[in-house]
């Protein structure tokens, strides 16, 4: 992680809730919130480069699902444009603050 984001991340650290950080803290948040996106399961999958792991997928279909990836992307492009204008931001604080 480049030092200007690091430092970023433990600044959100020290102003909130999180005690610690790791990377894998962005994949599972972004997989997590996709969801209530409503986008399924093997879109997000593929996003993040999850193997498929039955038969069929792995074997026998070998389309790449471009238009579905793209359509979530770009449903996430939005939600966090939404999110980063502040038209539906709530502020994170540490426990017991008002």
């Amino acid at each position: 992680m480049p030092a200007a984001a690091a430092r970023s991340v433990q600044k959100l650290c020290a102003d909130t809730y999180f005690d610690k950080f790791v990377p894998r803290d962005l994949r599972r948040t972004v997989k997590t919130r996709m969801g209530e996106l409503g986008i399924a399961k093997d879109v997000r999958d593929r996003l993040q480069n999850h193997a498929a792991m039955d038969v069929s997928a792995k074997h026998y279909d070998r389309y790449d699902y471009m238009a579905e990836k793209r359509a979530a992307a770009e449903r996430w492009c939005d939600f966090l444009e939404v999110t980063i204008s502040g038209r539906n931001v709530v502020p994170i604080r540490k426990a017991g603050e008002a």
